[in-house]
């Protein structure tokens, strides 16, 4: 028991170590799970003698002292223990130079007394309850929890990432899971809560990243592990509790995707090279105004225009039916310099936004002296200038509360655009030369059995020579994109002696010019032309896309996905590569979103680019 502790508290520091290594804020929480806070009135079931009893006391004594004597020889003894992610979290300490002694220290520091909570009884729950709901705040410091039932309802916390099963009995009657196993199924799906982050290659915090990628190291960010005895029984009538409860699903089939030996054969594969580009952090040193961003605050849009209440007050005359308007005063629109509210009233603004703190413009414009330069001088807020709309009478007479509410107004929608239009990062120009067969490795995909990604498409792509991997598992969009390339196969035929097709599984990123967001397309496409006097060979990169994608005028460009289109688009007259060859030319294109429905524009850009 106090093995599978330890092997929880070294797991636990490894995710706190990645997310470190990645710039990421997390702090993980082990919760330890007794079966009783007290010790037995019956003697026989002495402490530590019965397997079925666990006090939550007595564990929490072992475990402080435990941590308190931790020496590298107990980290030495669980190095020997077979378990994949145990070995991983070992060799990321060795590899990122965190030497056992290093470790024992860490852990002593952030497993002690004081960074541990017992929740045992009501009262107890009460006065800690404070802590028990802020592990996730940055001055929360606790990293383990001892609790027995008191956290099964009413509590939320994303960041708890282990949880320890102290005791190994089942309460099963006539094959169904007992009520123990069924609280403990929904402990699992209140730590299962996922925990948002972002990475340097994904901006989305509320998505799952690695599913499809289990290689990363990355992914133990996005696991709870549930650690109990292996008791085959108890861990299956779990399992089925979990996929009633809807935790989990509940079937999984695995794929693997490889490259056909045959592909493997040809010298596309042998010799043949993909150009990726790479990202870097911007440069902050030139941004000294909005200009510089392109921020322009357009106060003639409608949705800039600030909108006084209005105070209109109407009489229904009951028996004629008649409406009177008794107070009366015309609409109008007044255009005000921000300025003139007076810099009290703006500073008053800024202060109330956290945005707006100095040391947070200066990440945005480090060239900025004061938050005084920032609300006059012309560059900034200086300028800037706002339309408000309502009775006359009231925006001639406006109070200092007004010109405060307009001024957050204004101010909040500044911020927005500033994050629209400024990034960390930017896209390389230059694209530099891997070799495909470095790129592309056989890879296990794990699918939920009823997902449409799950079924082997229609198409034979086994007996397809232009299609390099052995299976396809895509959307139906995907399997649409298929069809058409094996209905153009012959034109192409025609014109190149070498044709490689790809489906990208996490196996390569891209990034956008402007502001180095990650991008992984669909496939990616090799060519190379007949004999000529000059090799030409060409890399394609294709991105079928469903309707849900669509915008409101069912076109991808002013949807969410739409800066991928774009950035594909630009590929083609924006890249250099790192690879001259006196007899060979490389070209990279990208092309519109592949779509069934706007699939028009696709096959004319692949007609003109591709085939003509």
């Amino acid at each position: 028991m106090i093995e599978r502790a330890l092997t929880a508290v070294v797991i636990s520091q490894y995710r706190r170590k990645i997310a470190e290594k990645h710039k990421i804020n997390l702090k993980p929480v082990i919760l330890f799970k007794s079966n009783r806070v007290n010790s037995p009135k019956n003697k026989e079931e002495t402490r530590g003698s019965n397997p079925k009893v666990v006090v939550s006391s007595d564990f929490k004594e072992k475990f402080h002292k435990l941590i308190s004597n931790l020496k590298v020889e107990d980290l030495n003894n669980l190095k020997k223990i077979k378990n994949t992610v145990l070995n991983k979290a070992f060799d990321f300490f060795k590899d990122n130079e965190i030497s056992l002694e290093n470790l024992v220290g860490e852990l002593k520091s952030d497993f002690s007394q004081e960074r541990c909570l017992t929740v045992d009884d009501d009262k107890e729950l009460e006065k800690k309850q404070l802590l028990l709901n802020s592990l996730e705040d940055k001055n929360n410091e606790i990293r383990a929890v001892f609790a027995v039932e008191k956290l099964n309802e009413g509590w939320d916390v994303l960041n708890l990432f282990d949880i320890v099963r102290l005791y190994d009995t089942r309460d099963a009657r006539e094959n169904r899971p007992g009520k123990t196993t069924v609280s403990e199924a929904q402990l699992i799906g209140r730590g299962a809560r996922y925990f948002p982050f972002k990475t340097q290659d994904n901006l989305d915090l509320y998505r799952r990243k690695f599913d499809l990628d289990a290689e990363n190291e990355l992914r133990v960010l996005e696991q709870l592990f549930y650690y109990s005895a292996n008791n085959p029984k108890y861990i299956q009538e779990l399992k089925n509790v979990l996929i009633k409860e809807g935790i989990i699903a509940s079937n999984k089939v695995e794929r693997e995707i490889k490259v056909k030996e045959d592909f493997k054969k040809k010298g596309l594969w042998k010799n043949g090279v993909i150009f990726l580009n790479t990202r870097r952090e911007s440069s902050q040193n030139s941004i000294k105004s909005f200009n510089d961003l392109n921020i322009n605050f357009d106060y003639n849009a409608d949705w800039n225009i600030y909108k006084l209440l209005s105070y209109d007050v109407f009489e229904d005359l009951i028996f004629t039916g008649e409406k009177v308007k008794s107070i009366s005063d015309e609409k109008v629109i007044k255009e005000f310099k921000l300025i003139d509210f007076g810099k009290n009233v703006i500073r008053s603004a800024m202060d109330r936004l956290p945005s707006y703190s100095f040391s947070n413009l200066l990440k945005k414009f480090n060239k900025l002296n004061s938050i005084d330069e920032f609300i006059s001088d012309n560059n900034y807020l200086g300028d800037i200038r706002v339309k408000v709309q309502g009775n006359k009478n009231d925006i001639d007479n406006l109070d200092q509360r007004k010109k405060l509410h307009i001024c957050m107004f204004v101010l909040e929608r500044i911020f927005k655009d500033i994050d629209k239009h400024q990034s960390d990062y930017f896209g390389e120009r230059l694209f530099k030369a891997h070799k495909i067969s470095n790129i592309f490795k056989d890879k296990k995909l794990q699918l939920a059995s009823d997902s449409h990604r799950a079924v082997e498409t229609i198409l034979d792509i086994k007996n397809k020579s232009w299609f390099a991997q052995n299976e396809l598992w895509g959307t139906s969009e995907e399997e649409s994109f298929i069809n058409f390339f094996d209905s153009v196969i012959d034109k192409l035929n025609e014109k190149y002696e070498d044709i490689g097709l790809l489906r990208n599984e996490q196996h390569f990123k891209i990034y956008s010019f402007d502001e180095g967001l990650a991008f992984s397309p669909d496939f990616v496409l090799f060519l190379k032309e007949k004999k000529s006097k000059k090799e030409v060979i060409y890399q394609v990169f294709i991105e079928p896309k469903g309707d849900q994608f669509l915008d409101k005028n069912k076109s991808f460009e002013n949807s969410q996905e739409g800066w991928k289109q774009q950035f594909l688009l630009e590929i083609e007259n924006n890249y250099d590569t790192d690879l001259k060859l006196e007899n060979s030319d490389f070209k990279l294109i990208g092309l519109p979103f592949y779509n069934e429905g706007t699939k028009n524009n696709f096959e004319e850009s692949f007609n003109n680019k591709i085939i003509n």
